[in-house]
């Protein structure tokens, strides 16, 4: 009679350490399968898709958006599409109303070129085709998040779930920095094709161009994705060797000479429009700085925690700073990458701890790309001192997290895993524990993060191009847009991100706002609209407030001028 009331498989992990006796194992198993089968069914798997995309596109319309990566980007996506190549439209300093275009290199192309693409289509403006299309590839990576857990054959009572939390945690590209959502996109579906590959009985050729393709693109999104590209491959390459597979070996071989061969043309394109290849920031004086590395950003809980939320919290209810919250993380991220090592060595040693070649493969690539993201990040640091002149606060490639984003993403299927898996801990209670605590968190920010979408957009009514601290940007480039009817316009700001986006009205820009120290010429009148802050203003030549400059307006601790230059060219 037991045996027909109750399904056959039982999740064994959730029975693990109770006494299995008479009637409360009988409730016990009851109750844990029948969670586990609602979570497994067809509907709850479509809400936990829906709900993840709606949340996660949410989030990035209610965090600030026209940030300084994303000017440039969206403003070298017009050159691009008027025939002026990777560039940004500046007026001359020998006559202020002619323009030219200087070369883009501090990004690669390759967010511009897909922007160029959505807005051909007619349809939006440029700020508004970035919205659409940066929420294309925000759904596109839940649905990749989904792809890859059904690819390692997770049960779908985790899957599910899963999936729901992946879309409320606060990312790190989910931001200000719109080329880190397709860098990751294209480099984790490329893993995605290579497992693919390895699972199908008949491999099929097309899915190592694919892959390559995918892994190089990435490459036009970031240049941290360079060498990064080749990672995949190569662990494929060595996975193939260990297994005395040629087949496998000679696929991997192709991968790298095709994604050598897109990441060259890269190269090439950037060498002709701009004069080198890749950009990376000048400091102030190089040398060999380790204690730099200290600085690292809490990525661990960082991935799983909205720590901005939690730190303003504690420090607002708590006498603890945030900045002492945030060296508390980052202890505590020391401290879980120590257990990420420990718990992960018995998977590591073992070669074969996984009877399936995909799982082994899977886990080897995963390996080897956190390992080169964590060597390549701390070489960096320790050669390029901290202090930048043109920065504020102090700066590491090892303290920005979304430098890990794929690790990040890779830690999400790996806490699953550890989910499933009590082996691996030194005692059932550890397990237990970390069983709790992944709850906790995901229950936290799932209803956090729908208490703050709602917030946001229903009662404060502060997203997408409504955000308040977008409203700077905004301003100047409706302004700008308001007398461009009447006046050949110039842009000028401290802050480049408003010359960018005022460059969106076809105007062009002064970047540099030292060019007033000198005289200026000009071939016709010319309107220069400046948008100033208080730290701008201080750095502005005293010559520029002596011309026929007039504040027109102030508005949020920014000041608004305008300067008419008679034409005087001779």
């Amino acid at each position: 009679m037991r045996n027909r009331m109750l399904p056959q498989q039982p999740d064994k992990f959730f029975a693990f350490g109770y006494r299995r006796s008479g009637m409360f194992e009988c409730c016990h198993q009851y109750f844990m399968t029948q969670i586990q089968k609602f979570l497994s069914g067809r509907l709850a798997g479509i809400f936990c898709v829906m709900f993840s995309i709606l949340a996660i596109n949410s989030i990035q319309l209610t965090t600030v958006n026209l940030g300084w990566d994303n000017s440039f980007s969206i403003a070298a996506a017009k050159s691009i599409s008027e025939g002026h190549g990777f560039s940004i439209k500046l007026a001359s300093s020998r006559d202020i109303s002619k323009t030219y275009y200087e070369p883009l290199i501090k990004w690669p192309p390759g967010y511009s070129l897909l922007l160029v693409l959505v807005h051909a289509t007619g349809l939006f403006d440029w700020i508004l085709s970035a919205f659409l299309l940066n929420a294309a590839g925000l759904t596109l990576l839940v649905l990749l998040f989904k792809r890859l857990l059904v690819q390692l054959e997770y049960p779908l009572w985790i899957i599910h779930p899963a999936v729901l939390y992946f879309g409320f945690v606060f990312h790190f590209y989910t931001g200000i920095y719109f080329t880190d959502i397709f860098a990751l996109l294209f480099f984790m579906t490329g893993c995605s094709l290579l497992l693919q590959y390895v699972k199908r009985g008949q491999k099929a050729f097309y899915l190592i161009v694919l892959s390559a393709v995918c892994f190089a693109f990435s490459a036009w999104q970031k240049y941290l994705y360079f060498g990064l590209a080749f990672i995949p491959f190569i662990s494929f390459f060595f996975f193939g060797w260990r297994k005395n597979l040629k087949k496998i070996r000679l696929a991997s071989g192709v991968g790298i000479l095709v994604t050598g061969f897109l990441i060259t043309l890269l190269i090439y394109f950037q060498f002709r429009n701009a004069g080198q290849i890749l950009y990376i920031k000048p400091s102030s004086r190089t040398g060999f700085f380790p204690f730099q590395v200290l600085q690292m950003a809490p990525i661990v809980p960082g991935t799983f925690l909205n720590l901005d939320f939690v730190n303003m919290q504690i420090s607002g209810h708590l006498p603890v700073s945030y900045q002492n919250m945030y060296t508390l993380w980052s202890v505590a991220n020391f401290i879980c990458l120590v257990f990420l090592v420990y718990v992960n060595w018995p998977v590591i040693r073992d070669p074969q701890f996984f009877k399936k070649d995909f799982w082994n493969f899977y886990k080897k690539m995963s390996l080897w790309t956190s390992v080169y993201l964590f060597i390549f990040l701390i070489a960096l640091t320790v050669h390029y001192n901290s202090h930048y002149e043109d920065m504020k606060n102090p700066w590491v490639f090892v303290g920005i997290p979304r430098y890990f984003a794929p690790f990040c993403f890779l830690l999400f299927p790996f806490f699953a895993f550890l989910f499933l898996k009590p082996n691996l801990f030194p005692n059932k209670f550890s397990f237990y524990l970390f069983r709790v605590l992944i709850l906790c968190i995901m229950a936290e920010e799932i209803s956090h993060g729908a208490y703050f979408i709602i917030k946001q957009i229903f009662v404060h009514k502060e997203f997408g191009i409504q955000r308040h601290a977008d409203q700077v940007e905004l301003h100047s480039y409706n302004l700008v847009k308001s007398k461009l009817a009447k006046n050949e316009i110039v842009v000028c700001a401290g802050i480049p991100e408003i010359s960018n986006f005022s460059s969106l009205t076809g105007t062009s820009s002064i970047m540099d706002p030292q060019v007033f120290k000198k005289p200026i010429y000009s071939s016709k009148d010319v309107l220069i609209i400046t948008t100033l802050d208080s730290f701008s203003a201080s750095k502005m030549p005293v010559e520029f407030f002596k011309m026929d400059t007039r504040l027109v307006e102030q508005e949020n601790g920014y000041s608004y001028y305008f300067t008419r230059i008679r034409a005087n060219n001779p």
